[in-house]
């Protein structure tokens, strides 16, 4: 089911068929429509939230002991992501710096109320750092490569994201 949402969600099909839907019953309706509408099977979800946990305690993220992170790819529609603050830390990726679908995912967030960290992850660049501050993001991680084309001083330049603001100056 997970595949067949994702490849109508992604646009790359129309039409898909999905079996074994009869999984996705459960007697509380909201339930059933919670699991269609985050492509998760309600009878794996306190499973799949525990094996997240460990996960995070295993690697030891930065992410404080217990608390529960969640990488979100591109592509995630922002309302099947859950806001009710079991998760501390939403990874967001940037697969190229063209692709803006991850400042549009933080922005629906914040609007929804998330008040956890968001990390813009992958090939963000200095020059969007205003923009992911803007949206919601409360940091950024850039791969090794990216670092050293980018020195330091090109993201301190762009620390004070708040005065750079173009839009709050046009509406005075």
């Amino acid at each position: 089911f997970h595949l067949a949402w994702l490849y109508i969600a992604s646009g790359m099909y129309d039409v898909v068929l999905a079996l074994g839907m009869e999984k996705l019953y459960h007697e509380d309706k909201k339930k059933s429509f919670a699991a269609i509408g985050s492509a998760i099977d309600v009878e794996l979800m306190q499973q799949t939230l525990a094996d997240m946990k460990q996960t995070t305690k295993d690697k030891g993220e930065g992410v404080e002991a217990g608390a529960t992170a969640l990488d979100v790819p591109s592509d995630v529609q922002p309302e099947t992501i859950p806001v009710d603050g079991a998760i501390s830390m939403i990874r967001v990726a940037f697969p190229s710096s063209a692709d803006g679908r991850g400042f549009t995912i933080a922005r629906q967030l914040r609007l929804r109320g998330y008040t956890g960290r968001l990390r813009a992850h992958g090939h963000v660049i200095a020059d969007q750092y205003a923009m992911a501050r803007r949206s919601g993001f409360d940091e950024v991680e850039i791969p090794d490569d990216l670092a050293a084309r980018q020195p330091q001083d090109q993201w301190l330049a762009r620390a004070n994201w708040q005065e750079h603001n173009y839009q709050a100056r046009l509406r005075g």
